[in-house]
């Protein structure tokens, strides 16, 4: 699967990514940029992916940063057992501080 590099600057459609129903072992990597650049993430930031399912059901995943400006979604066969389009929110959190926010779209294919 291609990473999905989402701009903290947003220039106009969000990124989408695809995914089949049920996958057991499907990660996401994200890579980070701002403005184009490389957003690198320190040690006391945390980033969270809000995930709103097509029957509007929301689920909140932590992700784990494998260094610099990248992460890795995993699990997501936990919610990701209906097709159609969900709405994500990475978010990018230092302490009680909301950094920055930027969305994407997960396309979940059903067979």
């Amino acid at each position: 699967m291609q990473p999905v590099i989402i701009d903290l600057i947003p220039k106009g459609t969000p990124p989408i990514c695809y995914a089949s129903r049920g996958d057991n072992r499907r990660e996401i990597q994200i890579i980070i940029l701002e403005n184009g650049v490389p957003y690198n993430l320190s040690g006391n930031e945390i980033t969270v992916v809000d995930i709103r399912r097509p029957d509007n059901q929301l689920f909140i995943e932590g992700i784990n940063n494998t260094g610099g400006n990248k992460l890795l979604m995993r699990s997501l066969s936990s919610f990701i057992d209906i097709p159609g389009k969900y709405s994500c929110r990475l978010r990018i959190i230092d302490g009680n501080t909301s950094i920055s926010s930027s969305n994407f779209i997960l396309e979940v294919e059903g067979f």
